[in-house]
Parts: structure tokens; sequence; C-alpha cells
């Protein structure tokens, strides 16, 4: 009796551990067998050529091709998802399916974004629908879901303009895979240190006295970011050629709206593709007071705020002065070439995305805009 006892404990225990791995390895075989037909079906429609974006609806859900050769879309089987971000190669297994969906810049980043994060202009941020390339609506906040990867670097979304053209920052070197959920409040936020002008003495607005709009458009020429700390292949046919406003901005303590209207009393006499962000890209975002410029408060709650470097914005001050950053959070205006300490300041390359240009993603760290080619 007592051996019948152990040979059904045995068998019980056997049958427990079947069980178990079982209850591990079937999810795995399902998930493998979802993964290999889903696969098979991207293969298939990659052998097909397409000059738009196509859409292909399944059972299990939207695909979607690029005239690039890129697959994009969310699989359902069983109980798995399969995602495919644009444009990473290897498809991702989740438990569940998020929207993965795609528009123009200015539309997609308005669906996807909370009216905490992304604000309407007024009149005192300096609301124009008659310029083109002032903001309509602009991000606020610590850390707000703007971030875009463009050519293997992080950016961030400044404002959507009136043309619906989309302003954007360079923030720092994306990941590997495409992320941006390593770049660094260091030097890596810029993409070299430069003088504002390398002759040290000429005074004016950026585009007829600095070396800086030069160098920047040396980039887009090339279409190569080519310093010292970096080298970059450049996607050109998303940016904008822009105008750009250049103004000189006093030191007084002018209202915003004041310094708003000083940025625009000069515009760019022709467009260009690269420049800087305006003093008010900066304060608009936590310091609207008038004497904003000058104090540390700026910094709060600001996500283009850097700790560990000063960088250079577009505007220039009085007679050989430009505009500045500083790390204590503070804007400051200082004599070019006659300062050592101020002399080189971080170049924190802007350009505005074409209106047509169309995204994918969520803007967040770890699923940052894209472009879709």
């Amino acid at each position: 009796m007592r051996r019948q006892m152990v040979y059904i404990l045995l068998a019980f225990l056997v049958t427990c551990v079947v069980i178990s791995a079982l209850m591990v390895h079937i999810p795995f075989i399902l998930e493998e067998d979802s993964y290999q037909k889903f696969k098979e079906t991207t293969e298939k429609l990659l052998a097909k050529k397409v000059d738009k974006i196509t859409k292909y609806s399944y059972e299990q859900g939207d695909l979607y091709q690029t005239p690039g050769g890129k697959i994009f879309g969310a699989w359902n089987y069983g109980d798995y998802c399969i995602e495919q971000e644009y444009p990473n190669k290897k498809p991702v297994i989740r438990e569940e399916c998020s929207r993965i969906a795609y528009d123009t810049a200015a539309s997609y980043i308005e669906k996807n974004s909370t009216k905490k994060e992304l604000i309407n202009d007024t009149e005192v941020t300096g609301k124009d629908a008659a310029k083109p390339f002032s903001s309509k609506k602009y991000f606020v906040g610590e850390n707000p879901d703007n971030y875009l990867y463009y050519s293997g670097s992080c950016y961030r979304v400044v404002n959507i303009a009136e043309n619906d053209t989309v302003k954007v920052v360079y923030e720092g070197l994306a990941t590997s895979d495409g992320k941006c959920t390593d770049v660094a409040d260091d030097n890596s936020g810029f993409i070299a240190l430069l003088s504002w002008d390398e002759d040290k003495q000429r005074s004016g607005n950026f585009e007829n006295a600095s070396n800086l709009k030069d160098r920047l458009n040396r980039f887009y020429e090339e279409e190569e970011i080519n310093t010292v700390a970096m080298k970059q292949s450049l996607d050109t046919s998303v940016v904008e050629m822009a105008d750009w406003y250049i103004g000189k901005v006093n030191e007084s303590n002018t209202t915003l709206l004041q310094d708003i209207q000083n940025e625009r009393s000069e515009v760019s006499t022709k467009p260009f593709p690269f420049g800087l962000l305006n003093n008010s890209d900066y304060l608009k975002i936590s310091c609207q007071a008038s004497s904003g410029k000058s104090t540390a408060d700026c910094s709060k709650n600001n996500y283009l705020y850097k700790s560990k470097y000063q960088w250079w914005t577009i505007n220039y001050g009085e007679e050989k002065d430009a505009w500045f950053v500083t790390p204590q959070g503070n804007l400051l205006s200082d004599t070019i070439g006659y300062s050592n300490e101020y002399r080189f300041s971080g170049a924190r390359m802007t350009f505005y995305l074409k209106a047509d240009t169309l995204l994918t993603g969520n803007g967040t760290e770890s699923s940052p805009y894209r472009i879709i080619k």
C-alpha cells in the first residue's frame, strides 16, 4: 500500500513538472509561430514596390509600407502583439498592441500631445498669423514628450509654426537602436563649441555678422555634420528653407512681448536651413516675467535648460554683443571676442521640418517621433 502511494505521489509530481514545463514553453511556441507568420507576411510585402505609403489591412491588424522599403504597424496574433516600429529592423513582441499611426508633422504632434505640454500661443507670447514662421503652439515643462529622432541624433520639438512647419533643436546623440533614453545633460547636447564670429570684430545680426551661420549652412550643403565632436550624415530633404527672426534684443528689463517684437524687427533677407533658437523660445517656457533674461529662475521646469554648458541663441545685443543661455539658467549678452570666458558657446543646431513631413512614434524618450521616408 505504501509503495502504491509512493507511485501515485511520484506520478503526481511528474505531472506537475510536465504541466509547468508546458506552461512555460507553449506560450513561447505560440509566440514563435506568430512571429514567423508575421515575418512571412512582411517579406511578401517587401517584394512589392510602392511610390507612396501604402496601407495593408489584415484580420490581425494594419501594416504600412513606405516607398523607401520600410514596414511598420501592429499585428495581433492570439494573446500576443507584434509591433514593427519605423524604421527598426527587428519587430518587438508585446502583451498588447499600442496604436501605431502616422500623419503630417504638425497634425501628428498635436494629436499625440497633451494640452498641458503643448499649449497655444497668445498675444502675450507673440502669436501673429501674418508671420509664417512664428509660433502658434509651443511645448512647456521639464521633460515633455517632444523628442524627435533625426539622422542619428535626438532633437526636441520646440513649436509648431503658423505655416505648419515644426521647429526643432538639437538635443544629443541617440542610442544605437534609435532611442533618446541616454541623452545626457553634458557636452553631447550641442554639435560643437563655436565662436559667434571668428574675426571677433563684426557687429550686427546673425545673418551678416556671424561665422556661425556659415558653419551651420555648410553642414546642409555637405549633407553632413562634421566637427571634432561628431561626424554624421544628414537627410536634408525634410529641412525647410526658413525665414529667421534675428533682431536685436535689448539688455533692459523689457517684457516678453517686447523682446519678441524686437526679435522680429529684423528678418533674414534670404531663407536659410539651419539656425539657432530665439531668446524667446527659452524664456516663454517658464519665465515670462520682465526680468526673465537676468534670472536663473528661467531654468525651473524648462526642458531647454542645460546645467553643464552655455549655448548661443540667434539674437544679438548691443554693439559686438551676442546672447547665450548660461549654465545658471539666465540669458546673458556679452562682447564677442573680448571676454575669453564667453568667446565659445555650444551651438544647438535648429531647423524647421517641412510641413509635409510624415511622422510616426509618440515623442517619448523610448519611442521618439520618427520621420517616415
